[in-house]
């Protein structure tokens, strides 16, 4: 899950043809109870027409690829009983942010 998302990170930064930032970052967020994974990059970023449709299946902005893995990411993080968004950068690039929720120990 992971991987596919960093990979996605490495083709925008090699598509914009910049020298490339992908930052992972991870914290707990005590007001809703979730660990949070971020992964930016500064890459050519999602144009906005397609960004509703980025966790659609088949859908893909690259001319490689079947367009599944954002849909499978999204999918496991769903069956965990996460959220995943796409967010624009504020100057380029895109960040993806997933937050899963944790279960206190003794709660089902």
């Amino acid at each position: 899950m992971v991987l596919n998302l960093i990979s996605n990170a490495v083709d925008a930064i090699v598509e914009a043809g910049v020298a490339g930032i992908i930052e992972i970052r991870t914290r707990f967020d005590a007001s809703i109870d979730a660990v949070v994974l971020e992964i930016s990059d500064n890459g050519t970023g999602v144009p906005e027409p397609m960004r509703d449709r980025i966790f659609e299946p088949y859908f893909s902005t690259k001319d490689t690829g079947t367009g599944l893995g954002l849909a499978v990411v999204n999918q496991i993080v769903s069956d965990h009983g996460g959220y995943i968004r796409m967010i624009p950068g504020e100057v380029r690039g895109t960040i993806i942010r997933i937050e899963i929720p944790v279960r206190s120990q003794g709660k089902k």
